[in-house]
């Protein structure tokens, strides 16, 4: 399923800041606000043969794209194919469905929005 992905994506950016954070020793405001930029805090550094660097660069276009609108559309989909399958075919629809909406909220949140403007950092 494409939330998934999509959710997975969000989930790269969501550990970044914590790791940051917690490696850091910064607070919410001081890490998303100030001069760390999020290229920099990437594990063993930000270079194009670091696959850790592909993984931040996918999530933050995505971010930047607001790919969760993508997931959000999706999700209605995933949730009329849940209501209306079988019972073994439902829980990766519902899965998809819930992840979906978990991203939506964050993203709509003043969480999400600080979390973007970080990355667009």
């Amino acid at each position: 399923m494409t939330q998934l992905g999509f959710g997975g994506l969000y989930l790269v950016v969501l550990v970044l800041y914590a790791v940051s954070r917690i490696r850091l020793g910064l607070g919410h405001y001081e890490l998303t606000h100030e001069m760390h930029d999020p290229k920099d805090l990437v594990p063993f550094g930000f270079s194009l043969f670091n696959p850790f660097t592909w993984l931040f660069m996918t999530s933050q276009l995505y971010m930047m794209l607001h790919g969760w609108m993508l997931g959000a559309v999706l999700a209605a989909g995933s949730l009329v194919h849940a209501l209306t399958g079988n019972d073994h075919r439902r829980r990766l629809p519902m899965t998809a469905t819930a992840v979906s909406v978990v991203v939506l909220a964050i993203a709509l949140s003043g969480f999400g929005r600080d979390i973007l403007v970080w990355v667009r950092d």
